[in-house]
């Protein structure tokens, strides 16, 4: 459906909370898994995140994905850290949370369009092809830091489909 429809956001529903049943749902092109017995609440809310173009996930996997994250990485490499300015570092410091071009504008009293031109230096300096990717890469290389609650169960997902 994704392939036809590539704007259509699907949020999957099921039983399992299987970490391989959510991810295969995800990589088959869902923006979001949820078990079928959610409260009304809790799928509000995932259908609200998914309209916003961010991925929903049960929070009971994100250790799990994080373990997976780490695993997957055996030690950071320091010779590949790129060299930032203070303003990139701090576009960066924002994106890393998922937040959206406007978001990062406002805190840092710049334009959008600004923010849009940091990115894609990013994007071009990390060596990478989107803005997910950039944050991830910012993580793993320790330029920015970050709380595990912080990260985007996105950011998660999409690296462990990586490896």
């Amino acid at each position: 459906m994704t392939a036809a429809l590539p704007r259509t956001r699907v949020l999957a529903t099921g039983s399992s909370l299987d970490q391989n049943d959510v991810i295969q749902s995800i990589g088959l092109g869902a923006k979001g898994y949820i078990r079928q017995t959610a409260s009304t609440a809790e799928f509000a809310n995932a259908i609200r995140a998914v309209n916003q173009g961010l991925i929903w996930a049960p929070r009971r996997l994100l250790a799990i994905v994080i373990d997976r994250i780490i695993d997957s990485f055996p030690g950071a490499r320091s010779m590949d850290r790129v060299a930032l300015t203070s303003r990139e570092k701090e576009v960066l410091q924002i994106l890393v949370t998922g937040s959206s071009n406007k978001e990062i504008a406002a805190p840092l009293g710049i334009g959008v369009r600004t923010v849009k031109a940091h990115v894609s230096h990013l994007m071009q300096k990390l060596g990478v092809k989107n803005r997910l990717a950039a944050a991830v890469e910012a993580v793993r290389q320790s330029i920015v830091s970050i709380l595990i609650r912080s990260m985007t169960i996105e950011a998660a997902l999409w690296l462990i489909s990586k490896n």
